[in-house]
């Protein structure tokens, strides 16, 4: 697959301006905030969201990659805000993505799908489509329209149902990797 970079990168922004050394505490399921729809966010409010949420989900990603963890991406709610917003960090894609909406779903596959706010090596069959047309905002405040298919509509679609306080295992059945 070939690199796609969509707006700026954020995520290599920040992880270079931070050096905090905080490590946040991911909101684990059961907890009952990861199953409240967050609210979107005001587009004029983005430039303060950059040296707060940000950092803190970067850190929770790279704290997650030390541990070793494999990861690509985090949702605002997975860090107790309750703002819809997610990051995907992953060498063929990177973004931030600000009240993303799916606009179009093409097809269906059973996605096999783990979380961070799940215990390590829990995994769910899920169903989701195979391809999706998306509308975000990136951290610029300007408007994207992207389509993806395969694992990296299935990793959109997860994220984007954490922001609807939906889990993997409302929709998914319990399986191995």
């Amino acid at each position: 697959m070939e690199e796609i970079t969509v707006g700026p990168t954020p995520v290599e922004i920040k992880r270079a301006e931070h050096n905090s050394g905080i490590h946040p505490k991911l909101v684990m399921a059961p907890a009952p905030e990861l199953r409240q729809k967050s609210e979107p966010i005001n587009i004029n409010f983005i430039p303060q969201v950059q040296d707060g949420w940000l950092v803190t989900m970067i850190e929770v990603l790279d704290a997650c990659r030390k541990a070793g963890i494999h990861t690509n991406s985090i949702s605002a709610p997975q860090v107790g805000i309750k703002y819809r917003y997610f990051i995907i960090d992953s060498p063929a894609l990177s973004i931030g993505c600000f009240n993303p909406v799916i606009t179009k779903r093409v097809g269906q596959f059973q996605s096999i799908e783990g979380c961070l706010s799940f215990p390590r090596g829990r995994f769910y069959s899920v169903p989701r489509a195979k391809i999706i047309k998306f509308h975000y905002t990136d951290i610029l405040g300007k408007e994207h329209s992207l389509k993806l298919r395969d694992r990296y509509a299935a990793i959109v679609q997860h994220e984007i149902d954490h922001l609807d306080g939906i889990l993997m295992d409302d929709n998914g059945l319990p399986c191995r990797e």
